[in-house]
């Protein structure tokens, strides 16, 4: 038996939001599915994922465009340029 893949997408382009303490104006799209995280950067970065308890998970420089990166299931932090851009969940 298979399991079932969800994807979700997020796009975020905001400036007030509760829960973070900053947004890039950039514009980031990020999509998790199982066991995984796509982020879509608009220019060339640094890109740091943290897990939950704050110790981090992944880190790449990367170009425009999209990356993606295998995580086990949680809740990460996703960092772009020094400018925390979401929080997502990882099943």
């Amino acid at each position: 038996m298979s399991a079932a893949t969800e994807t979700v997408e997020v796009n975020y382009k905001a400036y007030n939001v509760t829960g973070v303490t900053s947004i890039a104006k950039d514009d980031i799209h990020i999509s998790t599915g199982k066991g995984s995280l796509t982020v879509q950067t608009p220019h060339a970065g640094n890109l740091t994922i943290y897990s939950a308890n704050g110790t981090q998970a992944a880190h790449r420089t990367v170009a425009d465009g999209t990356t993606t990166f295998s995580l086990p299931a949680g809740i990460y932090i996703v960092r772009f340029d020094q400018q925390t851009v979401a929080k997502a969940i990882v099943r």
